[in-house]
């Protein structure tokens, strides 16, 4: 947290909301992954799930720094 804090020069508020953000996002993928397993079948949401997550990581290249 320092090295983004410090080097990055993100601010403490705006990262707490990154992180906040990303809990409840957890929580909300941790209650949809029983319905996604019964509907889709369990290999078939692992798959989509590392689709999404696949997907997510190609946009990391994007971001840019708080400034």
């Amino acid at each position: 947290m320092l090295f983004v804090v410090n080097e990055h020069g993100f601010k403490p508020g705006p990262l707490g909301v990154i992180f906040a953000v990303g809990g409840i996002s957890s929580f909300v993928g941790a209650l949809l992954a029983r319905r996604a397993a019964e509907t889709l079948g369990l290999v078939r949401s692992m798959v989509a799930g590392l689709a999404v997550a696949g997907v997510g990581l190609m946009l990391v290249p994007m971001a840019h720094g708080s400034g």
